[in-house]
């Protein structure tokens, strides 16, 4: 990769935060309404969300891969393992992020619990992407940022469809349930500025864990909602356009 401008701490704090907030868009089919969205709709939102996390999890493995192809890979195992071990840990590898049945307030608790660390993978690549440098650390969290619409989508649709719960009031734990994206890139980022050499394993370990959570999380219920060609689709686009995105936005000097 080109040499490229450095990230500051200021810009990926407020971008890192701009992408959280957005998360608040996902009530705009809420408002006014507990009826909501179709669960189709909801299930493709969750797949296109899916896509927009392969293609992310490409660019910083290809990266990691290109200048050090076995401490990459040594933490694309690490981050697989991770993000599975913290949701046994936590009891949750069973939690539905997309249930099909009413949720009462534990299994909504668990639910939020879900997307929080969900959330902690996403902010790890965010700030590994942004240690890289200025450009591919804006252009991750921009696709994330739009990811995270479509994510908290699914969680809204949850609280307010199956738990009856109020969907200003859903959007703000939705939010909430964001901001460990925030807390993760920060750290970091200023973890890999400290001690460079953790870059490529970094990389490689967000990478790992998005590819793992989109398997374990994203596409079994939005398989279960919707036709698999058409998640198929929407799951090619999202993950294409990201690719082809930073093949044609992000590269610096191309």
């Amino acid at each position: 990769m080109q040499a490229d401008t450095a990230m500051t701490a200021e810009l990926l704090g407020a971008a890192s935060a701009a992408a959280v907030l957005g998360a608040g868009l996902g009530a705009l089919p809420f408002r006014g309404t507990r009826r909501g969205m179709p669960t189709r709709w909801l299930a493709g939102g969750q797949a296109l969300a899916a896509g927009c996390m392969i293609g992310i999890g490409y660019l910083l493995l290809e990266v990691g891969l290109g200048v050090a192809p076995g401490t990459a890979g040594a933490g694309l195992a690490l981050g697989i393992g991770y993000a599975y071990g913290v949701r046994w840990y936590s009891g949750t590898l069973e939690v539905d992020p997309l249930p099909d049945t009413a949720v009462d307030g534990p299994h909504a608790a668990r639910l939020v619990l879900v997307y929080a660390l969900h959330a902690a993978a996403e902010g790890i690549a965010m700030g590994a992407a942004a240690a890289c440098g200025l450009r591919l650390g804006l252009f991750a969290i921009g696709s994330l940022a739009l990811h995270n619409i479509a994510e908290a989508m699914g969680l809204l649709g949850a609280l307010v469809q199956r738990a009856g719960r109020a969907p200003g009031g859903a959007a703000a734990v939705a939010v909430l349930a964001r901001l460990p994206q925030l807390v993760l890139a920060l750290l970091t980022w200023s973890l890999l500025r400290t001690v460079p050499g953790l870059r490529d394993g970094t990389l490689g370990f967000a990478a790992g864990a998005l590819l793992l959570l989109v398997l374990l999380e994203m596409l079994p219920g939005a398989y279960r909602e919707l036709e698999r060609p058409r998640i198929a689709v929407l799951v090619s686009t999202a993950a294409g356009g990201v690719v082809l995105g930073w093949a044609m936005l992000g590269p610096a000097g191309g």
